[in-house]
């Protein structure tokens, strides 16, 4: 089913507001009629649109015109049934939720009756299914507001159930407020302008409960087409990029140039949708002549009807032809990956070892302390005995030639022990000092000697190893090759398919063929590879390994923030 999306999903323009706003009037204005007449009918008076008005347009865009709000509450539960707003219930009023909706077809020529759509089964519970809203659901929502009929409590309550239930779908805001400025006969304007800024008042305080934005207000006057430009500039910046087709075919002329400036936004996206595509398929994948140059060429034709390249001759289509088929068989080429198996096989292989060789004795040098004894003589001064003194006092008294009688009394008394012991002791005292009454002598002593010396001291064994080298035979896998296969696209065929597609962009900048479709692709690789260069190895890392859808997002938002 993959190949089923790979163009644009319908783009769908609702049209809503209160009843003789000017919705219809507004999509007259706006799209472009093959006739000069309008497209949709409008009968100028109170609930002239009393179904859901469709009109089919080129570039799959589709306009539906809403019945009015605020008279009649059975209309407005068309209108609200199409936009997935909770009907008026009310039966005492005689208001009945529908169960069906009913749709007339305008996409015939004017003068065409509008055909009524039945095939669709349009029934409520069908009509806001899920799986349908994809198909019908709105992108963008035109709010038209005509300011001098003023914006009362029902107008705001149902802007309020609008954007409750749009903001259940989708985080984004899709509503275009269009304020319609009707002028009288004079021209001059009918609202006035406390008028217009109390429902730009009313407008931006129920809007900013549902988002933090300013809200798109443009001012229009839907008859004569002023205000226009600036909506469709609005509309260009609301529809996301995965559901525009070339809206410049069902704009007037005057709008046309605002959609030309996203045409080359919408021709990029296209190329991103393809270029992620075929990166998740193997490069051999057979569809007609190959799928690579079945691509590459539909691509080139593809760009020719975009940028109106059709004033090529015979010399330029058979340039492109050669590239289409050199650039297919140069991504195959570049795909292509050798099949390898393993097998056993037995060699002989060098292995060094750290092995031991013979052993030493390990000798260490240590120092060892230890204490002797050692003897040795000191001289010392030792008291005499009591007899040696007294000895020695009469030897010196000889010697001075004391011969006193009374003094030798005295000494021989004192020798004697005739003294006093308070006299003893003083003269003990003085002999402890008198150096006569000491002698010297010479004492044997001991003392303790500390000596060191180093000796060696065995160890144990020291190991001596050596690099020993050795072949042994080893059993080795070895990769052979048997065949070859081919890898998913990846970058390379990203690579082609943008620089195809920006190329022929080139070209319509020189529509006269100045230079050739060969010189336009080398400048799409150059400018491929300043954008997505960084990116080669994810890309292919994604094409070969992730699953093809997952493969195929992830790669779009690749190439997406690099090109949009």
């Amino acid at each position: 089913m993959r190949e089923n999306y790979i163009y644009a999903l319908p783009v769908n323009l609702y049209a809503t507001g209160r009843t003789g706003a000017g919705k219809t009037s507004l999509g007259n204005s706006l799209l472009a009629s093959p006739v000069e007449a309008p497209i949709m009918e409008t009968h100028g008076y109170m609930d002239c649109t009393r179904a859901v008005q469709y009109v089919a347009l080129k570039s799959n865009l589709r306009y539906y015109d809403l019945p009015g709000i605020g008279s009649d509450e059975n209309l407005e539960n068309i209108n609200r049934a199409a936009l997935c707003i909770p009907q008026i219930d009310d039966h005492s009023m005689g208001v009945v939720p529908i169960e069906e909706i009913t749709i007339l077809d305008f996409s015939n020529p004017p003068h065409v009756k509008p055909i009524l759509v039945k095939d669709h089964n349009p029934t409520l519970a069908h009509w806001q299914a899920p799986a349908n809203q994809l198909y019908v659901g709105p992108d963008i929502i035109l709010y038209v507001v005509a300011p001098h009929g003023q914006f009362i409590r029902e107008d705001r309550s149902y802007l309020s159930a609008l954007l409750k239930a749009q903001q259940l779908h989708s985080q984004n805001n899709k509503v275009i407020f269009a304020l319609n400025l009707y002028h009288h006969p004079d021209g001059t304007l009918k609202p006035t302008p406390q008028e217009i800024e109390d429902v730009q008042r009313h407008l931006t305080q129920i809007y900013q409960r549902f988002y933090n934005t300013i809200p798109p207000i443009v001012e229009i006057d839907a008859l004569r087409g002023t205000g226009l430009h600036q909506m469709t500039e609005l509309m260009c910046q609301i529809l996301p990029a995965e559901k525009i087709g070339n809206i410049q075919q069902v704009l007037k002329a005057e709008l046309k140039q605002i959609a030309y400036q996203e045409r080359s936004r919408r021709y990029r996206q296209l190329l991103i949708q393809i270029a992620s595509r075929l990166a998740t398929y193997p490069v051999d994948t057979s569809i007609g002549k190959g799928l690579l140059r079945e691509a590459y060429a539909a691509i080139c034709d593809y760009s020719i009807r975009v940028f109106n390249l059709r004033n090529q001759g015979a010399k330029e289509t058979t340039e492109m032809s050669a590239l289409v088929e050199r650039l297919a068989r140069e991504t195959k080429r570049a795909r292509e990956q050798a099949i390898k198996v393993k097998v056993k096989d037995v060699e002989e292989q060098e292995v060094t070892s750290d092995e031991v060789v013979k052993y030493e004795p390990k000798i260490e040098e240590v120092e060892v302390t230890e204490q002797r004894p050692e003897y040795y003589t000191e001289t010392v001064l030792v008291k005499r005995s009591g007899t040696s003194r007294f000895l020695t006092t009469l030897s010196e008294i000889a010697a001075v030639g004391v011969t006193s009688p009374i003094w030798l009394a005295q000494m021989a008394g004192t020798a004697l022990g005739l003294r006093s012991d308070k006299k003893m002791m003083a003269d003990n005292i003085i002999d402890d000092f008198n150096p006569d009454f000491y002698k010297k002598e010479k004492v044997a002593q001991v003392r303790t000697k500390i000596i060191t010396r180093i000796e060696e001291r065995f160890m144990g064994l020291k190991e001596m190893r050596e690099k020993i080298t050795r072949k042994v035979p080893v059993v080795v896998e070895t990769e052979q090759e048997v065949g070859k296969k081919y890898l998913q696209g990846g970058y390379k065929v990203v690579e082609n398919v943008l620089a195809i597609g920006l190329g022929m962009e080139k070209l319509d900048s020189a529509s006269d063929f100045s230079i050739g479709f060969e010189e336009a692709f080398q400048a799409g690789v150059q400018q491929v590879g300043a954008l997505l260069s960084d990116h080669q190895e994810q890309i292919n890392q994604l094409s070969e390994n992730e699953g093809p859808d997952i493969a195929e997002a992830k790669i779009r938002v690749i190439l997406e923030k690099a090109l949009i």
